[in-house]
């Protein structure tokens, strides 16, 4: 018979963990519909705000437009419509021209201040009229070689007054879109620009700073659920997607050119790259497929397209090309899966169906972009639909993950139900065990109480050796005065385990304390006690009993490694703690020593466990103390009411005959082991118990505090209480365990002065 309380209680900590879901799995739903509402809102918001930006566009708003210019550049000019591409014009090489035009003006503008606004021109430009040099007001700080697109010149009253102007804007070439003017400048008496100049620059401008600040965020925040679980391969694409796809919105508000220089438009057309692959790479585990990591040979082949087209005047020709490309690879990708279920009559799950749509959703809102770095001009007058299209990407892909990990929930939920009824079954199972251990190790001990000696044969095992065909020999562990322990696996499940047999003349006694130990410590589940898990006869009739392997050393072996305070009292709350339990399970352990306290290194801290229950005592037998041993070695038990133990940790009052034995033994014993633990030495020089067996005359009990002034005042009055010599004054395991788990673990060892021990 085996039992496995530990397996049960991991089991039990883990359904209570996924109960502590159930409630976000059932608002799972209700959390799809919510997105998907404040999607379609998004949608109508943008709608009309491109309505708004096309009617403004089309005039009404008393703006005059200026589509005829004088292009100057290099000692020539000629005559120029906007909008209009003339980088061929100028060449590749970094220099300027001027753009002339000649204006009669309305008469609601003549003596007024007036604006001249260009919606969207990537160029670094400064503007003259009729000599007067006009501030460029919306020109961004972070503008290093190019423009970030919207420009708004004042032109004071002084020019206007004659009814005429005539206009010199001096542009800097320093790339090819800087000869790329495809919005046609206007001058209004608004001067902020014009209704249709302001619509564009807020929308591209907020919808740019909310995309960069929300994708770095989900980033951040779905990169750290990867980190902290790399199984969630899905998280990761959808960080690294959305760290990269952030770059766009990044390079729109001139971020990137403090950093890059004019490399910011190779870095732009790296990052959007990685961010398709790692979009198609997201998409395809939320399908549940695996995507060939061949896609990252689009990264590769922009590397090889960049290497040869270096350089702010070739990179937009080129590089915008494949990265442009790279998207709508992406878009038809994920659109791609999704008709391959419907194409198996298969209905797409939620989280699919969301990740599929937000990459297409993307490249039909950039429409404007695509036309623009492709050379087709500005579609709707300058509005960039990108960065929108990336927050839209960002929320879809977001929700297919919240999607899926409803989806989680509720099958976790399912197995937690199942779970719960296995642990149920398991815990009866467990408990039945434990009686029938009980029962078996009862009935053995009760019959071999009385038989002599037996001629048996020593159970001598070596590794590898197999008992009763359940446990294989591992190694040997240690050596009692009366028993052998080694380590073994269990067959079935290859667990560690510790197995315990007798060695030497084998008596009746002995065998029945060595069952007597295998009953009283069944009855115990405790993570602070060594827990029996089998007792059986091997064919020979050699009796062994299996217990919870502790891969530790005795509290004795850590004696002698001056073990810190804080470490102490942790060991002293978890000895207290496996004697509360002990004690309320009726049971005096009777032999509480250093050496029957095995203590494990789990996650840095220590793990204590109480062993050997061979002569312990149930409070329902009202033994008493006969015949009292003082040879001043270890006794040991033959008959219930022997005396037995060591004498250092036994309690004086056991050297009387007739003394009952009560719990209070036990906490003398682990007063002993709590001063020795915190000083270093024992707190006598000779055991009281051999002082009262020989009628000599017993010291005070030493002053915790006085010794070692800098541990918790309420640790060394509880050790002081246990160590009275007036069991009645002596604290119980609870109280014990209580002060110790409220206890500064902050003692300053330097500061501890010598000890003198009475």
């Amino acid at each position: 018979m085996t039992t496995n309380t530990p397996m049960a209680s991991r089991m039990a900590s883990e359904a209570g963990g996924r109960r502590d879901r159930r409630d976000v799995a059932r608002t799972g739903t209700a959390n799809q519909s919510r997105l998907v509402g404040a999607m379609s809102r998004v949608v109508r918001a943008v709608l009309v705000v491109v309505a708004l930006v096309l009617l403004a566009g089309c005039g009404g708003d008393g703006s005059v437009y200026l589509p005829s210019w004088t292009l100057e550049h290099g000692g020539t000019s000629r005559p120029l419509t906007l909008p209009a591409h003339f980088d061929r014009d100028l060449g590749d090489a970094a220099g300027s021209y001027v753009l002339h035009t000649h204006v009669a003006l309305p008469s609601q503008m003549r003596g007024r201040r007036v604006a001249l606004s260009i919606p969207y021109f990537v160029a670094l430009v400064s503007l003259r009229a009729d000599g007067f040099d006009c501030p460029d007001v919306d020109a961004s700080p972070v503008e290093r070689y190019r423009g970030n697109g919207p420009h708004r010149f004042l032109v004071p009253a002084q020019a206007t007054a004659d009814g005429a102007l005539d206009l010199d804007m001096t542009v800097r070439h320093t790339w090819t879109q800087s000869g790329w003017l495809d919005t046609v400048p206007r001058l209004t008496t608004d001067l902020r620009g014009g209704p249709a100049y302001v619509a564009i620059t807020m929308f591209n401008e907020a919808s740019s700073a909310a995309a960069l600040a929300m994708m770095l965020l989900v980033g951040i925040a779905y990169g750290l659920v990867f980190l902290a679980d790399r199984r969630r391969s899905a998280y990761g694409w959808f960080a690294l997607a959305s760290f990269s796809g952030a770059s766009y919105s990044a390079y729109t508000l001139g971020f990137l050119q403090p950093v890059f220089g004019t490399g910011d438009e190779n870095a732009l057309g790296f990052c959007v790259c990685v961010s398709s692959v790692s979009t198609i790479l997201f998409t395809a585990s939320i399908f549940g497929r695996r995507a060939s990591r061949l896609w990252w040979g689009l990264v590769g082949a922009w590397i090889l397209v960049a290497i040869y087209a270096h350089g702010p005047f070739r990179g937009t020709r080129f590089l915008a090309p494949i990265t442009i490309g790279s998207m709508i690879v992406a878009g038809n990708y994920c659109v791609s899966l999704l008709l391959d279920e419907w194409r198996h009559g298969r209905r797409p799950p939620l989280p699919a169906l969301l990740a599929s749509l937000g990459w297409p959703i993307v490249c039909v809102l950039a429409l404007d972009d695509f036309a623009s770095w492709l050379s087709m001009g500005e579609l709707y007058g300058g509005l960039r639909g990108a960065s929108l299209g990336t927050m839209v990407v960002a929320l879809l892909q977001a929700g297919a993950l919240s999607a899926q990990l409803m989806a989680s929930l509720r099958r976790s939920d399912a197995l937690n139900a199942e779970l719960q009824a296995r642990l149920e079954s398991l815990r009866v199972l467990n408990d039945e065990l434990r009686r029938q251990i009980g029962n078996r190790s009862q009935h053995l001990a009760e019959t071999l109480a009385n038989v002599g000696s037996l001629h048996l044969p020593v159970l001598a095992l070596t590794p590898g050796d197999v008992v009763e065909q359940r446990y294989r020999v591992v190694r040997f562990l240690a050596s009692g005065g009366m028993a052998w322990v080694y380590e073994v696996e269990r067959i079935t499940d290859g667990q560690r385990l510790a197995l315990k047999v007798l060695h030497g003349r084998t008596t009746g006694a002995a065998l029945s304390r060595l069952a007597r130990e295998a009953r009283l410590a069944s009855e115990l589940a405790h993570p602070n006690i060594v827990s029996v898990v089998d007792v059986d006869l091997t064919a020979e009739g050699v009796l062994f009993v299996v217990m919870e392997h502790v891969d530790g050393k005795s509290l004795e072996q850590y004696l002698d490694e001056d073990p810190s305070i804080a470490w102490s009292i942790q060991v002293l709350r978890q000895i207290a703690e496996g004697l509360e339990a002990v004690h309320a399970r009726g049971i005096v352990h009777r032999d509480l020593k250093p050496a029957n306290v095995l203590v494990a290194e789990a996650l840095g801290a220590p793990a204590a466990k109480i062993a050997d229950f061979g002569v312990s005592t149930l409070l329902a037998e009202s033994v008493r103390v006969s015949r009292p041993d003082a040879d001043g070695g270890e006794a040991r038990m033959t008959r219930a009411g022997r005396v037995m133990g060591t004498p250092m940790y036994m309690a004086p009052e056991i050297a009387v005959e007739g003394a009952a034995v009560e719990p209070s033994i036990d906490l003398y014993a682990f007063g002993v082991m709590a001063y020795e633990l915190l000083v270093g030495r024992p707190p006598f020089r000779d055991p009281l118990f051999v002082r009262r067996l020989h009628g000599r005359s017993l010291p005070p009990p030493p002053s915790l505090a006085a010794v070692r002034p800098r541990i918790d005042r309420t640790v060394a009055t509880l050790v002081d209480a246990c160590l009275s010599m007036d069991p009645s004054r002596r604290p119980n395991a609870s109280d014990a365990a209580r002060v110790l788990r409220d206890a500064r673990l902050d003692a300053d060892p330097s500061s501890m002065p010598s000890v003198r021990v009475p």
